[in-house]
């Protein structure tokens, strides 16, 4: 009901009729949100909760087959890239706390699941990653290789997820200078390893 109500925004009519069409779509009865989806040409939303997983993960193999997956489908690149900004908006603003929280307008369902996954970013994360994705939608109004774009801006995010930072290579750099210059042996740690990502599944919903 959440997506029928979010399609038709704010039109009764709209709704009504987007409800008789999913009956009738529907032989045993049974709505579900993926039979909305197929109906209103929608990206499930599970896959962007993949998207995001897959970026925790700095999975860049599974990254590229999912778009490889949508692009398949016939799916319309700017409508994922749109998908992807709500997705991390998102989750950008449930990293704010309650009050951000507030802001996010989706099923308590879908809430909650999406504070599982905000949880597992840091909040510098999530903006430069909504920033990389908001030039993407920019540049897909312009380009006739939009999937070239997407998997350019899932390689950059990937990059922006190394838990070695270019402060701290730098500072690193510095450090073995000045060891260098005393004659010591300096060895360049390692950084710590991250601790694995939580993967989160969202249930199919029945409306």
């Amino acid at each position: 009901l959440f997506l029928i109500a979010k399609s038709a925004d704010g039109s009764i009519r709209d709704a009504q009729s987007v409800l008789d069409q999913l009956i009738s779509f529907s032989p045993d009865k049974e709505i579900t949100t993926r039979t909305v989806d197929s109906l209103l040409g929608l990206v499930s939303q599970d896959i962007y909760f993949q998207f995001a997983e897959h970026i925790l993960r700095k999975d860049t193999v599974k990254l590229l087959i999912l778009v490889d997956k949508l692009v398949n489908e016939g799916r319309d690149i700017g409508q994922v890239a749109n998908g992807l900004i709500t997705h991390f908006r998102n989750l950008f603003f449930i990293s704010l706390g309650e009050h951000g929280e507030d802001l996010v307008d989706v099923s308590q369902d879908t809430k909650e699941i999406l504070v599982l996954q905000a949880n597992q970013f840091k909040k510098g994360q999530l903006w430069e990653i909504l920033e990389m994705i908001s030039s993407l939608e920019r540049n897909i109004r312009t380009t006739r290789t939009p999937r070239a774009f997407l998997e350019i801006a899932m390689i950059k995010i990937l990059n922006t997820m190394s838990p070695v930072m270019l402060g701290e290579i730098v500072e690193k750099l510095g450090k073995l200078e000045k060891k260098l210059e005393k004659g010591t042996n300096y060895s360049v740690a390692e950084p710590d390893a991250e601790p694995e990502p939580v993967s989160v599944s969202r249930p199919v919903q029945q409306q």
